[in-house]
Formats: structure tokens, C-alpha cells, sequence
């Protein structure tokens, strides 16, 4: 079971899409997506597509923004875009992934989100001009390869997808990196945003505040991996002692998201 809950907060109409196992709720089968002024940024995931779609009968769309290309964030992409002829845009390095999603992917499954269509997505130009606001891509690729996030200047909101998420995140996905969420996240600080909206559905108020705070988490860590590394301390023994021992969910998803994801990819962005 799958259900979809509208919410108006200030004038950004924050849509909740959450999919249920055995009555339960999940928070890594819970996305949102964000819509304004006939913009939808994201579109969650192919379980709620036709729900989804049932939202804008009687609403203007003219645009999808994918703030990246895992299957939770374009899932509604190929319904809304064959029945209200819309136009999708996601940056270049997520283009090829969104025409061809992995039929094989662990997590995305009857179970959760199902398996989303193909859809024709373009390049997402640097600017899109609504009818009243205008919404500027920033390359924000520490998240996943080409990730953006969306600032609007005249209200300074940023649609973040999922760069920000959590200030400590437990896991760390094979694909994320800790260096290039560092810069990013400094990228969107230099923006002074006074609202920013993440894809867990979390609006953060102060966000400059928070997302300063993730950044510190991570050069901490990143400290630490590096010092205990130079010591001759093995990549388990690192992960154990800065992140604790690794949990049943690194095996569940055969090590997608892990805590040794952290201590891996530190590592590598070393050598470079």
C-alpha cells in the first residue's frame, strides 16, 4: 500500500509519498517532491505515479525538475510526462540512468517502489523561467552523480534533494561522496538561503546553520579516518571505533548504504 499527503507551507505545495510494508512505515520508502508556480521538483517513486497524477487534473504543469536519478525522486516521470505532455530536465550525468533504469536494483521493488519506466528526460538548463519565479540548478554531487538542487532567488528557498537529509547520517551510500557533499553543501551556504527543503519532507528554517552543521560532521570524521589510517589501523577497525560496527541493513542491501562506505571513500578521495 502506497498513499500520497498534500501540504501548502507558504506557498510551496510539499507532496509526501510514502509506501507501507505490513502496515508499517518505513522512513526509506518515505520521499517528497515539491511543486510551485507549475514546477514539480521530483517526482517520488512509480508506487504513487497514478496517484500522483491524479493531483494535477486540475493543477498547471509545465515542468518536472529531477534533482538526481534514483528511483524514489522520477518514478512518476514517464505518466506525468505522457499524460499532461510536460517537459522533464535532470542534470547531464543523470540523463542515461533515467531513460534506462536497473531493472535488479535491491531496494526498488514490488516491495517498496517499484520499478519505474523509462522517460525521455533533457539536460536541465542552469535557469528555468516559470511564469513568476525562477529556478537556478546547482550541481550538488556529493549525493549521487549528477545531483542538483534548485535555488529560487526571488523567495531564496533551495529544493535541496537529497544532499542534506540528515546532519549525522548513519550509512553512507557506495555512490555518495564525503568531499564532494563538503563542497556542496559550502555551495549552498554561499547562497544564504532563508528555507530549505529537503526530500525527507524536513523544511529547515535556519538551514544555513544546519547545513554548517553536516559539514563539520563530516570534516570530523574525515579528521579521524585520516589520523587513525596513518596510524596503520585497518578500515574495520577505523569504521568500528569512529562509526560503530556495521548493522543488519549494510547486508540487506548488499553494501549500497554502510558505515564502511565512510571510511572507504574517505580513503579514496585521499589518494587522489
Amino acid at each position: 500500500m502506497s498513499f500520497i499527503k498534500i501540504e501548502d507551507i507558504g506557498g510551496m505545495l510539499r507532496i509526501e509519498m510514502q509506501s507501507t510494508i505490513l502496515g508499517m512505515k518505513p522512513k526509506m520508502f518515505h520521499v517528497c517532491a515539491y511543486y510551485i508556480d507549475g514546477v514539480l521538483v521530483d517526482t517520488g517513486f512509480k508506487k504513487v505515479d497514478r496517484q500522483l497524477k491524479s493531483i494535477f487534473r486540475d493543477m498547471p504543469l509545465h515542468t518536472i525538475i529531477n534533482t538526481h536519478n534514483h528511483e524514489d525522486h522520477f518514478g512518476g516521470n514517464y505518466l506525468l510526462t505522457k499524460t499532461y505532455n510536460v517537459k522533464a530536465y535532470a542534470h547531464k550525468d543523470a540523463l542515461q540512468r533515467i531513460a534506462n533504469p536497473p531493472r535488479d536494483y535491491p531496494v526498488s521493488n514490488g516491495i517498496s517502489w517499484g520499478l519505474p519506466k523509462p522517460s525521455l528526460v533533457s539536460e536541465m538548463p542552469e535557469v528555468i523561467e516559470s511564469d513568476n519565479l525562477t529556478f537556478k540548478a546547482i550541481e550538488t554531487f556529493g549525493h549521487s552523480p549528477g545531483h542538483i538542487s534548485i535555488y529560487i532567488p526571488e523567495k531564496e528557498w533551495i529544493i535541496g534533494g537529497d544532499i542534506f537529509i540528515t546532519k549525522r547520517p548513519r550509512f553512507l551510500r557506495a555512490t555518495e561522496s564525503v568531499s564532494g557533499s563538503i563542497e556542496s553543501l559550502e555551495k549552498l551556504i554561499a547562497l544564504k538561503p532563508n528555507k530549505f527543503f529537503c526530500a525527507t519532507g524536513k523544511v529547515l528554517e535556519n538551514p544555513v546553520e544546519e547545513l554548517q552543521k553536516k559539514i563539520d560532521n563530516f570534516s570530523d570524521w574525515r579528521e579521524k579516518v585520516l589520523a587513525l589510517h596513518q596510524k596503520g589501523v585497518n578500515s574495520e577497525e577505523i569504521r568500528d571505533r569512529i562509526f560503530g560496527k556495521e548493522t543488519n541493513f549494510a547486508y540487506m542491501s548488499r553494501g549500497i548504504f554502510s558505515k564502511m562506505n565512510f571510511v572507504k571513500n574517505i580513503l579514496k578521495e585521499e589518494k587522489k
